[in-house]
């Protein structure tokens, strides 16, 4: 990523440790000087972790995946994922990229 110039998105799982988990990888990333376009949390909703997230970070959660019950074929996953991020997410991270903190 750094060699491209590309900024991240971090993945995290909404269970025990997403917190220390979270903040470290979003730590590590800015320390290698890597742009962080965002995060996204994965799993049941828990609007405590967001709250905490956004307490102690200034990177924003920019989707939300919830636990997908559904045929894992690539037709239906597609349809399912573009309601869940933002219509100009990759226009943002690829032609407004975010500067490494």
């Amino acid at each position: 990523a750094r060699q491209l110039a590309w900024p991240v998105l971090v993945v995290a799982a909404t269970h025990l440790g997403t917190i220390n988990h979270t903040l470290l990888t979003l730590e590590s990333v800015a320390a290698a000087g890597i742009p962080v376009a965002g995060f996204v949390l994965c799993g049941r909703e828990d609007k405590g972790l967001e709250q905490s997230l956004a307490s102690h970070t200034r990177v924003p959660c920019v989707a939300r995946v919830p636990v997908l019950e559904m045929e894992a074929d690539a037709a239906t996953f597609s349809r399912t994922a573009a309601g869940l991020f933002p219509a100009d997410l990759i226009e943002r991270i690829f032609l407004n990229p975010p500067r490494a903190s």
